[in-house]
């Protein structure tokens, strides 16, 4: 094998280029001494090492990074009976009333009740309604007013059966977790 040859083996076998019976090959010829291989591939290798380290440091995007991240996550297996919504795979629907969006985790039809997170943008307004039964809100970001009072972020509030709530807004924009029954009654 003339010193081109050499360095070409080495090249593709540092890149994880070679066949199972191309690599074994190399290990045998490295395992017989030869050392122009062994120096061609440590070439290689340092050379690799120093271009990486000379390229600019870059993060991926935020769908690009979550795509890789949901390749690697090792599976898991959810047992029956459960049900697991990871965070940012949820889908965002409109409600009908602008700047608000909600994702539905769960429906008990049983109680009559649904769990959800619902989306207002800044400015957003959700008409006066009237509770059927407790509905209950919890603010994760941003803040929201209902009716007089404004609930931040961390900040649980709830409204009884057969109240009325005149209006829910926000200035700043907010998400809630809120758990009430879906047959409320809209103020028209």
């Amino acid at each position: 094998m003339n010193r081109e040859e050499t360095a070409d083996l080495a090249m593709l076998y540092v890149f994880g280029a070679l066949s199972s019976e191309e690599t074994a090959n190399v290990h045998h010829m490295l395992e017989s001494g030869n050392r122009e291989l062994e120096s061609e591939i440590r070439s290689f290798r340092e050379t690799a090492a120093m271009t990486a380290l000379a390229l600019p440091e870059s993060s991926p995007s935020p769908s690009v990074k979550s795509r890789i991240m949901e390749k690697i996550r090792p599976s898991e297996a959810i047992p029956a009976g459960m049900a697991v919504l990871r965070g940012g795979t949820g889908k965002w629907r409109e409600s009908g009333f602008p700047g608000i969006q909600f994702q539905l985790l769960h429906h008990d039809k049983q109680a009559n009740l649904v769990t959800q997170l619902v989306r207002m943008s800044a400015g957003a307004i959700y008409p006066g309604h009237h509770h059927n039964m407790d509905e209950q809100c919890y603010v994760l970001e941003g803040s929201v007013k209902l009716d007089s009072i404004v609930l931040s972020a961390g900040d649980y509030g709830r409204a009884s059966a057969q109240t009325d709530h005149h209006s829910m807004t926000t200035d700043t924009g907010c998400t809630v977790l809120l758990i009430n029954c879906p047959h409320d009654e809209l103020h028209v």
